[in-house]
């Protein structure tokens, strides 16, 4: 058996943690290394190191780990658990994994990244479940969007430089579960969540326990290629909030000023930057494709609403 040393980016975020205590639970893992600008939390039998991130930094603990294997955890803050949550993919960190990994003499065979839905556009007419190869957000300048596309594309043309090198891109729907959050699910937290008049979109979740089920997956596998993660199926947004026991804050779109004022008058959190759009139209993506690899879900988008009380 081929013994596998991981590196895990971003290896602060409550995702990095338990990703890496589920790695380290596979038989064929002997070493996995959290890598983050602060101090990852130290767990058992896992390495962590304080770096940059920079291309040297990242090059250095590579080699001098003889890692083979890198989650890069990083390039979608927004779906790391991480607090306060940027408004802007992980470019950068993104090209520096994508040239290390790149060096034909290193030791990378494996790398996977965790991106997110909100590739995707979110209007009237987007389907109901997007598909990996369907319509994608148009690369304009600024936004997260932009910059989760601009961080996606190196990673596609290092998978046509490097056809030896198995590439995974994860898009990942927003999480919910203990110790994460993500912009839908912070919608959530308290006893208000914002909704607005005249719509009710259909959305999916993520169990965070699922996704990094999934991560595992794709390692185990080596997959290549892009995947769609979520849990099974869509629900109404008025009917999540009610699961989880939740009350509406109701509002107009072009009200948003107001809206955000009444959530902050009742101690609700905010409306994340962009989500105006998702809570009118919905965000869902099919997921035949990961599943059709041996992935399963183990939690119904109902259980994931529930793990909010939980």
């Amino acid at each position: 058996m081929t013994m596998r040393r991981v590196l895990i980016t971003a290896g602060a975020t409550p995702i990095a943690g338990l990703i890496a205590e589920s790695v380290l639970a596979q038989p064929d893992v002997e070493a996995v290394l959290l890598v983050d600008e602060r101090a990852p939390d130290p767990l058992p039998a896992a390495e962590v190191s304080v770096a940059a991130m920079g291309y040297a930094d990242l090059r250095d603990a590579i080699a001098d780990n003889r890692i083979d294997t890198v989650i890069h955890a990083g390039l979608a803050p927004d779906r790391t658990g991480a607090r306060p949550r940027a408004d802007r993919a992980d470019v950068i960190t993104t090209m520096h994994v994508a040239a290390v990994a790149a060096d034909v003499n290193g030791p990378v065979r494996n790398l996977v990244a965790i991106s997110s839905n909100a590739r995707y556009p979110v209007h009237s007419g987007a389907p109901a479940f997007q598909p990996e190869s369907g319509e994608r957000n148009p690369p304009r300048r600024g936004g997260y969007a932009a910059s989760l596309a601009e961080a996606e594309d190196y990673l596609v043309v290092l998978a046509e430089q490097r056809p030896n090198l198995s590439i995974c891109v994860l898009r990942f729907a927003d999480l919910v579960g203990p110790g994460v959050t993500s912009p839908l699910a912070s919608m959530l937290e308290g006893r208000w969540s914002p909704r607005l008049v005249g719509y009710d979109p259909m959305i999916q979740l993520l169990h965070i326990d699922d996704a990094v089920h999934a991560v595992e997956h794709a390692v185990e596998r080596d997959l290549a290629g892009t995947f769609n993660v979520a849990s099974p199926g869509v629900l109404p947004w008025g009917h999540i909030v009610r699961l989880a026991g939740n009350r509406a804050v109701c509002g107009v779109p072009a009200a948003a000023q107001p809206l955000a004022g009444a959530l902050r008058a009742l101690g609700a959190p905010p409306v994340p930057p962009g989500m105006i759009r998702v809570l009118q139209f919905g965000r869902g993506v099919a997921t035949e494709r990961l599943e059709a690899t041996g992935w399963e879900p183990a939690h119904s988008l109902t259980e994931a609403v529930g793990s909010l009380r939980a």
